[in-house]
């Protein structure tokens, strides 16, 4: 987390997955809180992408990917956990499942589900 915190601090982009691994179906399950936390420490925006067909480019237990058409699709900019003083475990997961919803959004939208 502390390497996270200083690629922002400097001003780069990070990028995390915040479900922690690969998930295969139509539902985005419960995120852990480390990209919120991290946000709530450096105060920096999480912008949530949802990505469609994946799957079919790199199923598990490939080793390289294949060549098929991947959906990008950038969602709006989620501000971070914030709060006087420091920021309270509940507002951070709080935050967390709002993220979650919004991938969750987005995945349907990059797989053309809407």
């Amino acid at each position: 987390m502390s390497a996270a915190e200083e690629v922002l601090r400097q001003g780069q982009a990070l990028v995390l997955f915040p479900e922690g691994t690969r998930k295969e179906g139509l539902e985005v399950h419960a995120l852990h809180d480390g990209a919120m936390f991290v946000a709530a420490r450096t105060g920096a925006t999480v912008v949530p992408v949802g990505i469609g067909g994946s799957q079919r480019a790199m199923p598990h237990g490939a080793k390289f990917p294949r060549p098929t058409k991947i959906r990008i699709i950038v969602g709006d900019p989620i501000a971070p956990p914030s709060s006087e003083g420091r920021v309270a475990r509940s507002v951070v997961t709080a935050k967390s499942e709002e993220l979650r919803v919004a991938l969750e959004r987005l995945y349907h939208e990059s797989m053309g589900l809407h």
